[in-house]
């Protein structure tokens, strides 16, 4: 089965959060909206700079770029943290940060035919750019922030409708 795979731009993504109308959000929430969301049937991975801290329960973490391309083949729908400063690529003079990384994704899921499976989210014009070069959907991320809170909302006003208010059999008329 080859699952679509969205792949986030982390720090860009929380750094946005102010002008989508959302406040400054964290990782805690940040994984709540996109579990509440269309997106959560995909295998999500979010890619930050750094080495990063410990994951919280539920959520894998690979602390080493590398292993990435082994964990979307192995993984089903759920959400991974990937940590750029975690180990270096082969090649690299430097350890890679967070745009390396998601360049490195994209060019391996493209190798695999599966580009078109993935989409990125980040307003980094280089890692859009690659997005682009892998034939992968991007999408800004204000933009993405302004979709999840809408499925958000859409999902309170649905159960409201089934949980709340009047039953389907009560009538205006006595």
């Amino acid at each position: 089965i080859r699952l679509p795979v969205l792949i986030v731009d982390a720090f860009n993504v929380l750094h946005a959060s102010a002008k989508a109308g959302l406040g400054r959000i964290d990782v805690t929430r940040l994984t709540a909206l996109i579990a509440h969301s269309p997106w959560a049937s995909e295998h999500v991975v979010l890619v930050f700079d750094g080495t990063g801290g410990r994951a919280a329960p539920g959520r894998g973490s690979l602390r080493h770029p590398a292993d990435v391309g082994l964990d979307l083949e192995s993984r089903g729908s759920g959400i991974s943290e990937v940590y750029a400063g975690g180990g270096m690529v082969a090649g690299a003079s430097k350890p890679p940060d967070a745009d390396a990384v998601i360049e490195s994704l994209l060019e391996r899921e493209e190798q695999m035919g599966r580009g078109r499976l993935a989409t990125v989210v980040s307003s980094d014009k280089r890692v859009r750019a690659a997005a682009t070069g892998a034939r992968a959907k991007s999408i800004g991320s204000e933009e993405f922030l302004k979709r999840l809170a809408e499925d958000v909302r859409k999902a309170h006003e649905r159960a409201k409708r089934k949980d709340g208010g009047r039953p389907e059999f009560a009538t205006d008329e006595g």
